[in-house]
Protein backbone atom coordinates (compact mmCIF):
# COMPACT_ATOMS: atom_id res chain seq x y z
CA UNK A 1 0.00 0.00 0.00
CA UNK A 2 1.34 3.45 -0.89
CA UNK A 3 2.42 5.65 2.04
CA UNK A 4 -0.07 8.37 1.04
CA UNK A 5 -2.82 5.77 1.08
CA UNK A 6 -1.77 4.59 4.56
CA UNK A 7 -1.79 8.14 5.92
CA UNK A 8 -5.16 8.78 4.29
CA UNK A 9 -6.60 5.62 5.84
CA UNK A 10 -5.31 6.51 9.32
CA UNK A 11 -6.81 9.99 9.11
CA UNK A 12 -10.09 8.55 7.86
CA UNK A 13 -10.29 6.17 10.80
CA UNK A 14 -9.56 9.02 13.18
CA UNK A 15 -12.39 11.07 11.67
CA UNK A 16 -14.74 8.12 11.84
CA UNK A 17 -13.83 7.48 15.48
CA UNK A 18 -14.67 11.08 16.31
CA UNK A 19 -17.95 10.96 14.43
CA UNK A 20 -19.46 7.77 15.86
CA UNK A 21 -19.83 6.29 19.36
CA UNK A 22 -16.86 4.38 20.72
CA UNK A 23 -18.71 1.15 21.33
CA UNK A 24 -18.88 -1.11 18.29
CA UNK A 25 -22.48 -2.13 18.98
CA UNK A 26 -23.53 1.52 18.77
CA UNK A 27 -22.12 2.10 15.29
CA UNK A 28 -25.04 2.53 12.82
CA UNK A 29 -25.59 -0.40 10.50
CA UNK A 30 -28.01 -0.85 7.59
CA UNK A 31 -31.47 -2.13 8.45
CA UNK A 32 -31.69 -5.77 7.45
CA UNK A 33 -27.98 -6.48 8.00
CA UNK A 34 -25.29 -6.73 5.36
CA UNK A 35 -27.27 -5.59 2.34
CA UNK A 36 -24.34 -3.63 0.86
CA UNK A 37 -21.73 -6.32 1.50
CA UNK A 38 -21.64 -8.23 -1.78
CA UNK A 39 -20.46 -7.73 -5.36
CA UNK A 40 -22.41 -5.65 -7.87
CA UNK A 41 -22.15 -5.43 -11.65
CA UNK A 42 -23.15 -3.07 -14.46
CA UNK A 43 -21.91 -2.74 -18.03
CA UNK A 44 -18.12 -3.26 -17.94
CA UNK A 45 -18.08 -2.24 -14.27
CA UNK A 46 -17.75 -4.21 -11.04
CA UNK A 47 -18.27 -2.97 -7.46
CA UNK A 48 -16.90 -5.06 -4.58
CA UNK A 49 -18.00 -4.11 -1.06
CA UNK A 50 -16.51 -5.64 2.10
CA UNK A 51 -17.23 -4.78 5.72
CA UNK A 52 -14.09 -4.28 7.78
CA UNK A 53 -13.61 -2.99 11.33
CA UNK A 54 -16.78 -0.91 11.64
CA UNK A 55 -16.45 0.46 8.12
CA UNK A 56 -16.69 -0.55 4.48
CA UNK A 57 -14.01 -1.01 1.85
CA UNK A 58 -15.38 -0.38 -1.63
CA UNK A 59 -13.51 -1.16 -4.84
CA UNK A 60 -14.88 -0.18 -8.25
CA UNK A 61 -13.28 -1.52 -11.44
CA UNK A 62 -14.46 0.06 -14.67
CA UNK A 63 -13.20 -1.04 -18.08
CA UNK A 64 -13.08 1.11 -21.18
CA UNK A 65 -14.72 -1.02 -23.87
CA UNK A 66 -14.24 1.37 -26.80
CA UNK A 67 -11.16 -0.55 -28.00
CA UNK A 68 -11.29 -4.26 -27.05
CA UNK A 69 -7.81 -4.75 -28.53
CA UNK A 70 -6.33 -2.13 -26.20
CA UNK A 71 -8.16 -2.63 -22.93
CA UNK A 72 -7.77 0.07 -20.30
CA UNK A 73 -9.74 1.21 -17.30
CA UNK A 74 -9.72 2.65 -13.79
CA UNK A 75 -9.99 1.35 -10.26
CA UNK A 76 -11.56 3.46 -7.51
CA UNK A 77 -10.87 2.57 -3.87
CA UNK A 78 -12.96 4.04 -1.07
CA UNK A 79 -13.09 3.78 2.69
CA UNK A 80 -16.72 4.37 3.62
CA UNK A 81 -18.98 4.63 6.64
CA UNK A 82 -22.70 3.94 6.78
CA UNK A 83 -24.81 7.13 6.98
CA UNK A 84 -28.05 6.18 8.71
CA UNK A 85 -29.85 9.37 7.67
CA UNK A 86 -29.18 8.67 3.98
CA UNK A 87 -29.28 4.86 4.24
CA UNK A 88 -26.09 4.98 2.19
CA UNK A 89 -22.38 4.28 2.25
CA UNK A 90 -20.43 7.54 2.14
CA UNK A 91 -16.72 7.72 1.38
CA UNK A 92 -14.18 9.36 3.65
CA UNK A 93 -11.19 9.04 1.33
CA UNK A 94 -10.79 8.08 -2.30
CA UNK A 95 -8.16 6.84 -4.71
CA UNK A 96 -8.39 6.50 -8.49
CA UNK A 97 -5.80 4.43 -10.35
CA UNK A 98 -5.75 3.75 -14.12
CA UNK A 99 -4.76 0.36 -15.51
CA UNK A 100 -3.92 -1.33 -18.78
CA UNK A 101 -4.32 -4.99 -19.72
CA UNK A 102 -1.55 -6.85 -21.55
CA UNK A 103 -2.01 -9.47 -24.27
CA UNK A 104 -1.58 -12.13 -21.58
CA UNK A 105 -4.53 -10.59 -19.67
CA UNK A 106 -2.24 -9.22 -16.94
CA UNK A 107 -3.50 -6.01 -15.36
CA UNK A 108 -0.85 -3.29 -14.92
CA UNK A 109 -1.58 -0.36 -12.61
CA UNK A 110 -0.46 3.16 -13.42
CA UNK A 111 0.09 6.18 -11.17
CA UNK A 112 -2.87 7.19 -9.05
CA UNK A 113 -4.73 10.24 -10.33
CA UNK A 114 -5.58 11.14 -6.73
CA UNK A 115 -5.35 9.50 -3.33
CA UNK A 116 -6.56 11.66 -0.46
CA UNK A 117 -9.21 12.46 2.08
CA UNK A 118 -12.35 13.59 0.30
CA UNK A 119 -12.61 17.38 -0.02
CA UNK A 120 -15.89 18.88 1.19
CA UNK A 121 -18.73 17.92 -1.14
CA UNK A 122 -16.64 15.31 -2.95
CA UNK A 123 -17.72 12.21 -1.04
CA UNK A 124 -18.79 9.23 -3.13
CA UNK A 125 -22.21 7.87 -2.15
CA UNK A 126 -23.55 4.34 -2.66
CA UNK A 127 -27.29 3.72 -2.27
CA UNK A 128 -29.66 0.82 -2.95
CA UNK A 129 -32.92 1.73 -4.67
CA UNK A 130 -36.36 0.23 -4.20
CA UNK A 131 -35.63 -2.05 -7.16
CA UNK A 132 -32.62 -3.53 -5.35
CA UNK A 133 -30.10 -1.88 -7.67
CA UNK A 134 -26.96 -0.20 -6.35
CA UNK A 135 -26.24 3.36 -7.49
CA UNK A 136 -22.81 5.00 -7.41
CA UNK A 137 -22.80 8.80 -7.12
CA UNK A 138 -19.29 9.95 -8.00
CA UNK A 139 -19.01 13.79 -7.68
CA UNK A 140 -15.36 13.91 -8.78
CA UNK A 141 -15.44 11.97 -12.05
CA UNK A 142 -19.17 11.21 -12.54
CA UNK A 143 -18.08 7.74 -13.64
CA UNK A 144 -21.18 6.18 -12.10
CA UNK A 145 -23.71 8.44 -13.82
CA UNK A 146 -26.53 6.42 -15.36
CA UNK A 147 -25.25 3.09 -14.05
CA UNK A 148 -27.36 0.71 -12.00
CA UNK A 149 -25.61 -2.28 -10.46
CA UNK A 150 -27.16 -5.70 -9.96
CA UNK A 151 -26.31 -7.94 -7.02
CA UNK A 152 -24.15 -10.80 -8.35
CA UNK A 153 -23.12 -12.34 -5.04
CA UNK A 154 -19.60 -12.72 -3.72
CA UNK A 155 -18.23 -16.02 -4.98
CA UNK A 156 -15.22 -15.35 -7.19
CA UNK A 157 -11.85 -16.64 -6.09
CA UNK A 158 -10.28 -19.92 -5.03
CA UNK A 159 -11.77 -22.17 -2.36
CA UNK A 160 -10.69 -25.40 -0.67
CA UNK A 161 -12.36 -27.89 1.63
CA UNK A 162 -12.30 -26.96 5.31
CA UNK A 163 -9.93 -28.82 7.61
CA UNK A 164 -12.87 -30.66 9.12
CA UNK A 165 -14.06 -32.10 5.81
CA UNK A 166 -13.22 -35.71 5.00
CA UNK A 167 -13.14 -35.21 1.21
CA UNK A 168 -10.60 -33.09 -0.64
CA UNK A 169 -12.41 -30.50 -2.75
CA UNK A 170 -11.10 -27.38 -4.48
CA UNK A 171 -13.13 -24.82 -6.39
CA UNK A 172 -12.10 -21.98 -8.68
CA UNK A 173 -14.70 -19.36 -9.59
CA UNK A 174 -14.29 -16.57 -12.16
CA UNK A 175 -16.76 -13.76 -12.86
CA UNK A 176 -17.50 -13.25 -16.55
CA UNK A 177 -19.14 -9.87 -16.91
CA UNK A 178 -19.96 -8.63 -20.41
CA UNK A 179 -21.66 -5.54 -21.78
CA UNK A 180 -25.08 -7.25 -21.61
CA UNK A 181 -26.54 -8.35 -18.28
CA UNK A 182 -28.30 -11.32 -19.86
CA UNK A 183 -24.88 -12.72 -20.79
CA UNK A 184 -23.38 -12.52 -17.28
CA UNK A 185 -22.25 -15.74 -15.63
CA UNK A 186 -19.64 -17.33 -13.38
CA UNK A 187 -17.25 -20.00 -14.68
CA UNK A 188 -16.70 -22.68 -12.04
CA UNK A 189 -14.20 -25.55 -11.80
CA UNK A 190 -14.84 -28.16 -9.10
CA UNK A 191 -12.11 -30.70 -8.36
CA UNK A 192 -13.10 -33.58 -6.09
CA UNK A 193 -10.27 -35.76 -4.80
CA UNK A 194 -6.58 -34.94 -4.48
CA UNK A 195 -4.83 -34.48 -7.83
CA UNK A 196 -2.30 -37.17 -6.86
CA UNK A 197 -4.98 -39.73 -5.94
CA UNK A 198 -5.77 -42.81 -7.99
CA UNK A 199 -8.94 -41.13 -9.25
CA UNK A 200 -10.30 -37.59 -9.13
CA UNK A 201 -12.93 -35.61 -11.04
CA UNK A 202 -13.12 -32.10 -12.48
CA UNK A 203 -16.45 -30.46 -13.27
CA UNK A 204 -16.61 -27.35 -15.45
CA UNK A 205 -19.83 -25.34 -15.28
CA UNK A 206 -21.19 -21.93 -16.21
CA UNK A 207 -23.31 -20.77 -13.28
CA UNK A 208 -25.89 -18.06 -12.66
CA UNK A 209 -26.52 -16.22 -9.41
CA UNK A 210 -30.03 -15.89 -7.98
CA UNK A 211 -30.17 -12.89 -5.65
CA UNK A 212 -33.53 -14.05 -4.25
CA UNK A 213 -32.09 -17.34 -2.94
CA UNK A 214 -28.45 -16.27 -2.59
CA UNK A 215 -27.38 -19.35 -4.53
CA UNK A 216 -24.98 -19.85 -7.42
CA UNK A 217 -25.95 -22.81 -9.59
CA UNK A 218 -25.43 -24.43 -12.97
CA UNK A 219 -25.06 -27.65 -14.93
CA UNK A 220 -21.58 -28.72 -15.96
CA UNK A 221 -19.60 -31.44 -17.71
CA UNK A 222 -17.59 -33.79 -15.50
CA UNK A 223 -14.28 -35.43 -16.47
CA UNK A 224 -12.88 -38.43 -14.57
CA UNK A 225 -9.08 -38.75 -14.24
CA UNK A 226 -7.70 -42.21 -13.45
CA UNK A 227 -4.04 -43.09 -12.87
CA UNK A 228 -2.75 -45.79 -15.25
CA UNK A 229 0.07 -48.34 -14.85
CA UNK A 230 2.65 -45.78 -15.95
CA UNK A 231 1.56 -43.38 -13.20
CA UNK A 232 -0.01 -40.98 -15.69
CA UNK A 233 -3.64 -39.96 -15.80
CA UNK A 234 -6.17 -41.04 -18.38
CA UNK A 235 -9.22 -38.82 -18.74
CA UNK A 236 -12.75 -39.79 -19.64
CA UNK A 237 -15.76 -37.51 -20.00
CA UNK A 238 -18.74 -38.58 -17.95
CA UNK A 239 -21.93 -39.32 -19.87
CA UNK A 240 -23.97 -37.51 -17.25
CA UNK A 241 -24.02 -33.78 -16.54
CA UNK A 242 -23.24 -32.65 -13.00
CA UNK A 243 -25.28 -30.06 -11.10
CA UNK A 244 -23.32 -27.62 -8.93
CA UNK A 245 -24.92 -25.37 -6.32
CA UNK A 246 -23.16 -22.99 -3.93
CA UNK A 247 -24.26 -20.67 -1.15
CA UNK A 248 -22.44 -18.58 1.45
CA UNK A 249 -22.49 -19.32 5.18
CA UNK A 250 -22.91 -16.70 7.89
CA UNK A 251 -19.18 -16.71 8.60
CA UNK A 252 -18.23 -16.12 4.95
CA UNK A 253 -17.40 -19.71 3.98
CA UNK A 254 -18.64 -21.34 0.79
CA UNK A 255 -21.10 -24.23 1.02
CA UNK A 256 -20.91 -26.69 -1.86
CA UNK A 257 -24.37 -28.21 -1.78
CA UNK A 258 -23.36 -31.70 -2.80
CA UNK A 259 -24.38 -34.80 -0.82
CA UNK A 260 -24.19 -33.94 2.91
CA UNK A 261 -22.84 -30.50 2.01
CA UNK A 262 -19.12 -29.61 1.82
CA UNK A 263 -17.81 -26.46 3.51
CA UNK A 264 -15.05 -24.56 1.70
CA UNK A 265 -12.75 -21.77 2.89
CA UNK A 266 -10.91 -19.16 0.84
CA UNK A 267 -7.62 -20.47 -0.56
CA UNK A 268 -5.44 -17.38 -0.52
CA UNK A 269 -2.35 -19.25 -1.75
CA UNK A 270 -3.91 -20.65 -4.93
CA UNK A 271 -3.01 -19.21 -8.33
Amino acid sequence: MKMSRVISLVLSLCLLAAAVPALADEVPQPEGGKKFETNWAADACLVEIDYEEEGYRVSVTQENMTDPMNLTGDIWQYNCHYDESKDALVSMDSERTPFTVSESAEKKLGESKYSELDPEGMNAVFTIGADGKLEWNDPRDHAGDGLQFSNIGNFKGNWKSDAGEAETVSVKILWNGTSREEDWFYTVWVTRGATDAETYTVTLANCDYDAATGKLSGIGAMTVFTKNAQGEYDSKDSEENAEVIFSKTEDGKLLYEAANGIVLVADLLAD
